[in-house]
């Protein structure tokens, strides 16, 4: 049993690798954090959100094709080795779309594949970004104004250092819950 879950340890570590950076990358270059105080901040966040906010993505997942023990290792290895790769050639990646390719790829193979549930995930993959874009656009007017109105550099340097990291935290917090469901979700019933 213990075997059959090191895929997925490998595919929680290719997923951190890839990911850590979108979280805290800009607040630790730019020297508002260190990167072992961002590292720890960042893991607590996606622990909390893993256990919290984790079982709706798996739900979804699991509901793509039915696994067996070794279905799930073969996913989360599959999805762990292609993350691994694209990253190394330098290539973004979505550690979602690598398991839900890896999922879909042995439904394939063993007859049964939730299209229904498929379509459901590439209809989030596409409105996602243009969400956060429209949502990125108005909170950066909204916020940018009011933010503009505080007279004190030094004020707006402590708005500005607080603000980030406490988005990061909560960034990592939404890794942790959305992300859980990829390294976990082909084992969970």
């Amino acid at each position: 049993m213990i075997l059959a879950l090191l895929p997925a340890v490998f595919f929680g570590w290719t997923l951190g690798r890839n990911d850590a950076a979108n979280i805290y990358g800009t607040t630790v270059t730019s020297g508002i954090l260190r990167y072992r105080s961002a590292a720890l901040i960042s893991a607590l966040a996606v622990l909390i959100g893993a256990i919290i906010g984790g079982a709706g993505g798996m739900q979804t997942l699991s509901k793509l094709s039915s696994h067996t023990l070794l279905s799930a290792s073969v996913n989360a290895a599959a999805a762990g080795i292609s993350v691994l790769l694209l990253n190394r050639i330098g290539l973004p990646v979505s550690s979602s779309q690598a398991v839900v390719g890896s999922v879909v790829g042995i439904g394939l193979i063993s007859g049964g594949v939730d299209w229904l549930a498929v379509l459901k995930i590439v209809a989030c993959w596409l409105t996602t970004p243009l969400g956060a874009a429209i949502a990125g656009y108005i909170l950066y007017r909204f916020f940018g104004f009011w933010f503009r109105k505080i007279p004190s550099i030094l004020a707006q340097d402590i708005i500005l250092k607080s603000s980030a990291i406490i988005i990061g935290g909560l960034g990592s917090f939404a890794l942790g819950a959305n992300n859980v469901a990829n390294v976990t979700g082909s084992f969970a019933e």
